[in-house]
């Protein structure tokens, strides 16, 4: 199942190199690169203190994205016997380097460069979010 969540560029403070441009005869249409959407939801989830709902909610999103975008699996928990199944070994390995392919083009703003170990930390299953900023 795909969807399109659609809220204000001022929600997540976008700048302008950080979206693409997709142009039709009828309207233009703007849409966050990956990495700048990664940010966008870290940088929410920064705003709220930890253990309110709105953080939760987030959190839950994010994992839910980096799941299916990042690591291909179609539900989010794979357990120890589904592991192996559904090659998650490779699938953390090639997320890994989609994240550091990010770094490496310096698609991070300088003050947010942190958050490529956070999402490093999360494909890998060793975040633990209660450290957050």
């Amino acid at each position: 199942m795909q969807c399109i969540h659609l809220f204000p560029a001022s929600f997540a403070s976008f700048q302008p190199e950080e979206l693409l441009c997709h142009q039709t005869p009828t309207f233009t249409l703007y849409t966050a690169r990956a990495s700048a959407f990664y940010a966008a939801l870290l940088r929410l989830i920064s705003r709220y203190p930890t253990g309110r709902r709105e953080r939760c909610d987030l959190l839950a999103q994010l994992e839910m994205l980096v799941n299916y975008d990042l690591l291909h699996t179609e539900k989010g928990y794979v357990d120890d016997a589904e592991w192996e199944e559904l090659g998650m070994d490779a699938n953390v390995e090639a997320a890994v380097s989609v994240i550091r392919g990010w770094t490496s083009k310096q698609e991070w703003r300088t003050e947010e460069a942190w958050m490529s170990d956070v999402l490093l930390e999360m494909v890998r299953g060793t975040l633990d979010t209660q450290y957050l900023p």
